[in-house]
């Protein structure tokens, strides 16, 4: 029963209803005594609050559900609620009032609230208790991790946990997939952080920190206004990856400091450095966060504990990185707003060299390339993005504005020999340097009202930017037949644009609420959206055809009349979107689709000749889809068209020789490009041992695809670019993902993703040229590529030991009909095993060594098994841990080539790269928290 210290001013009381959820399971706790006493005084003003019980339905059923702990209690400036629960920690909470809006006290305070309580820690003399973690659980279409099982080495951030996660990937680029769905936003305690990025998060914050991680598809902010939603509405939401914070991590400061120096590899020293900073405060209501990251490792490899390490892209170059953030979200407390807003800066220095041998496939004999470039840009780039979401009565609102700003400037070598068989063509050589600027903004408004059973959604967008683009370009041609002139030029150009864009859209969506019944639910939307785009720019190229090795005191830029340009494009498009949706009891069918009305017109300025066109175009692209749910599963068999429309440039009568070597061409007759798409889906999910089996298929047809002509002209090396529209392209994939638990314990965890995928791709080859009587011969390549790939894992994970296996292997085959096409296939295969283990004197260790392997090349050289081994040692300092030293050895054995060999239906390539992946750092980590107190 509920006592009560009785004020004397009745009219001032404090009305509370509380939830107590277990901190691990989050089930609610029905025995717990929750008293609320008088800070100042100690008094008890309720010494038990009062079970709340419901009624709900229950899987169909109506039951009695725990609605939490009832009170009232007299005022007070400031309470405490004291919990007590067998088996559990007690814990005290303080609430302060506070004060109305005119500054007085408030008459009545309602205040409802979840608190979690957790488990104590048992100690019995002489025995260990030991807890049994549940490592995943599954609730529907919701998977959720508990980080407390996982235990991580000293130092690891939240991209080391994600990746020990089961049934999880994680890309070199951020990208997240869980059970073989790409995951398309990551969130912290359920709020977006640094607009979705994930690389910020994945990158800066602190394994330790994390409670739990949930995977479920996120419905909209105003879900809650449009009722039931249907199943096939629900599978359209985005999937979503929810990083929960510690209880003790929701509130207060947590920061982390790293510096890191070493050296490649290589046998020379090579200096590597690092250096990064974390700060945030996290609040129930609040966020700030702050990063800064520099560094010149060319790459964020680190210790994944599932094999899984960074394989360094040599094509990247040496690369010094310099980058910045802040976020802040606002969720005023008892308001239904919502603030949001991040700026991100990145500063880039890249230092990529190369040397290429290409042999290039042609019927007349084969043309060998010998390349030299050096590319140095430095690029900058600065974003800012906000969102501000409101709900009032049956209404939601939103405006997310956004800017941005990048500048890249650049120099560049390049030396190119062509020769055929023994016989030399031409070399050339060029030096450049360029300088590109570009902003933009742009701002997206909208909402969303409930109109008794229906709902209307409005939108309006806005965007603008600029750009310029400059370069100077020294260009020297030297042919070895006498034949054919020597071409020596200089060309400066400046390419300034501008750009606008806006839309205004809106829909109606019906529901039938009053014809609804158990077995049969239907309702649809219309839609309606006006586009408007506008494109400006011109080119002022200038040449100077004297020898830039020598030049002369007369040398004079005169501008390029044919190849200097002024074009204006506009664009107009209405749009009419339809959606029909009906429920035949565990039955679904989707009607969905698009009529588009295109009025497009450009003007082109250039050589003292003005060309105009303009272009109406309608089209049609439906999607039907027939879904299926059950305990035995989900199924969906969907089919779509779709139409896209040449770029209306490309329709142009217009030639582009600004490239003494390569030249483009318009072509007016293009038709518009129509695909036909047909897929299947299939998807089973179990509780026992977390099985999750999903099938995929989908067949893929093109008509009219818009290939690239390149007509070679063998005398002078000049090719012509000229698009044309090709039939025949087809694709045809299938493939089946399957994961579980092998054991009660959820120690052992296997998963396999095996897939084949066929696809006809038809294009025009290298082998296209002009005949002597100045016809156009055009070589047609039909190449079917057919691909078998199978990836492998298991994993084992006792306490704080994980080893995992890893196997993949991936069996391509090219052939084609046409006599000159060498049929051919070949293997490429990995294998190895990752361990993160504790050894002696608390010291961390993560180590993998995985073999990559190319068979089946008719080129021996590319035949080759490199071994990498990547290691990591990490030890805790400090009374709290605080310190962290860490030795981390990325490819230990030297074996991750920097030359890159690739073969297909054109040719073969060779390109070595100035990038040595290989290096070893020392890392010390520093972390301050700040928590606040009970």
């Amino acid at each position: 029963m509920s006592s009560f210290v009785m004020a004397q001013d009745l009219n001032t009381i404090l009305f509370t209803k509380l939830k107590i959820i277990d901190g691990y399971t989050e089930q609610p706790l029905e025995n717990a005594c929750v008293s609320i006493i008088d800070k100042e005084s100690g008094t008890v003003l309720v010494d038990s609050m009062m079970p709340s019980w419901n009624r709900g339905n229950v899987n169909g059923e109506t039951k009695k559900i725990f609605g939490g702990y009832v009170a009232r209690a007299p005022r007070r400036s400031s309470y405490v609620f004291r919990f007590r629960c067998s088996g559990y920690d007690s814990e005290d909470y303080e609430v302060a009032p506070g004060a109305g809006p005119d500054g007085k006290p408030l008459l009545k305070y309602v205040f409802k609230n979840t608190y979690y309580v957790w488990k104590k820690t048992i100690n019995l003399p002489d025995v260990a208790v030991k807890a049994s973690k549940i490592l995943m659980v599954m609730k529907g279409d919701t998977i959720e991790y508990n980080a407390a099982s996982f235990r991580m080495a000293e130092g690891s951030m939240l991209d080391d946990l994600i990746r020990a996660l089961p049934g999880t990937k994680l890309d070199n680029n951020g990208r997240i997939t869980v059970n073989g769905e790409f995951v398309k936003s990551l969130l912290v305690n359920g709020r977006d952080f640094f607009n979705g990025d994930p690389k910020v998060a994945l990158a800066n914050l602190p394994a330790y920190t994390v409670n739990k991680v949930k995977v479920y598809r996120k419905a909209p902010e105003y879900a809650e206004l449009m009722g039931e939603r249907s199943e096939a509405e629900k599978e359209k939401d985005p999937l979503v990856m929810d990083v929960g914070l510690k209880r003790e991590y929701q509130e207060g400061w947590i920061s982390n400091y790293e510096v890191g120096g070493g050296s490649g590899l290589d046998g020379n020293f090579d200096e590597k450095w690092l250096g990064r900073m974390f700060g945030m405060r996290y609040t129930n209501h609040s966020s700030i966060a702050v990063y800064a990251n520099a560094n010149n490792l060319s790459d964020a490899g680190m210790p994944s504990g599932k094999g899984e390490w960074k394989r360094t892209d040599a094509t990247t170059g040496n690369r010094k990185t310099y980058m910045g953030g802040i976020d802040f979200s606002l969720d005023p407390k008892d308001t239904d707003i919502h603030f949001k807003t991040s700026l991100q800066a990145e500063h880039q220095d890249v230092d990529n060299q190369s040397r290429t041998m290409r042999e290039d496939y042609y019927a007349e004999g084969n043309t060998y390339r010998n390349a030299i470039n050096f590319y140095n840009p430095r690029m900058t780039n600065i974003r800012w993005n906000a969102k501000l979401e409101a709900k009032t009565g049956k209404t939601f609102l939103y405006v997310n504005p956004n800017m941005h700003y990048s500048r890249n400037k650049s120099e560049g070598f390049t030396e190119t020999h062509v020769a055929e068989e023994l016989d030399s063509l031409y070399s050339r050589e060029q030096r450049s340097n360029s300088l590109e600027t570009e902003w933009g903004t742009s701002l997206n408004a909208g909402g969303f009202t409930v109109i008794g059973n229906d709902f209307l959604n409005y939108s309006a967008d806005f965007s603008y930017g600029k750009s310029k683009y400059e370069s100077n370009v020294m260009d020297r041609i030297v042919y070895n037949s006498a034949e054919t002139g020597n071409i020596y030029e200089q060309r400066k150009s400046n390419v300034p644009k501008s750009n606008y864009g806006y839309s205004l859209g809106m829909t109606y969506e019906k529901h039938f609420s009053g014809a609804d019944t158990a077995f049969f639910k239907m309702n649809y939307w219309l839609g309606y959206k006006y586009t408007q785009r506008f494109n400006s720019g011109h080119q002022d190229l200038y040449r100077c055809d004297e020898d830039w090795l020598t030049p002369s005191a007369s040398s004079a830029f005169v501008l390029d009349q044919a190849n200097s340009y002024h074009t204006t494009r506009m664009e107009r498009i209405h749009t009419a979107n339809y959606y029909l949706n009906m429920y035949f009891g565990k039955v679904g069918v989707e009607f969905e689709g698009d009529v588009n009305v295109y009025n497009r017109g450009i003007d082109d300025l250039r050589n003292a000749e003005k060309r105009s066109k303009t272009k109406d175009n309608v089209t049609f692209n439906p999607s039907l889809s027939v879904s299926y749910n059950s305990k035995l599963g989900k199924m969906r068999l969907k089919g779509n068209i779709n139409n896209n429309l040449p770029d209306i440039m490309d329709l142009l009568d217009v030639r582009d020789e600004s490239d003494p070597l390569n030249h483009f061409t318009g072509n007016a007759e293009l038709k518009t490009t129509r695909g036909y798409n047909m897929g299947f889906m299939y998807e089973l999910k179990k509780k026992r041992f977390m099985r999750i089996l999903r099938f995929n298929a989908d067949y893929n047809i093109w008509e009219n695809s818009i290939g690239v002509a390149q007509i070679l002209d063998r005398a002078s090396g000049v090719t012509t670019y000229k698009p044309m529209n090709i039939d025949g392209n087809r694709l045809a994939s299938a493939n089946v993902y399957y994961s579980q638990f092998l054991d009660k314990g959820s120690h052992w965890n296997i998963s396999n993703t095996l897939g084949y995928s066929y696809r006809r791709s038809v294009d025009f080859s290298g082998e296209s040229y002009v005949n002597d009587d100045n016809s156009i011969y055009l070589n047609k390549q039909e190449v079917d590529n057919s691909i078998l790939n199978d990836e492998f894992r298991l994993d084992y994970r006792f306490e704080s030991f994980s080893i995992s296996a890893l196997a993949n292997v991936k069996w391509t085959r090219l052939s084609s009909r046409n006599e000159n096409f060498n049929n051919f296939s070949y293997t490429d295969f990995n294998y190895g095993i990752s361990l993160s283990t504790p050894l002696l004197w608390g010291i961390d260790l993560s180590t993998d060594i995985m073999a990559y392997n190319r068979r089946g090349y008719s080129d021996a050289s590319m035949n080759t098994t490199d071994w990498v081994w990547n290691a990591s040692l990490s030890r805790a300092l400090g009374k709290s841990k605080q310190w962290v030293v860490k030795m981390i050895g990325f490819d230990l054995l030297r074996q991750l080539s920097n030359v890159k060999h690739t073969v297909n239906a054109q040719g073969r390539t060779e390109t070595w790269y100035n990038t040595v992946p290989s290096y070893a750092t020392l890392h010390v980590v520093y972390r301050l928290d700040i928590k606040p107190k009970k």
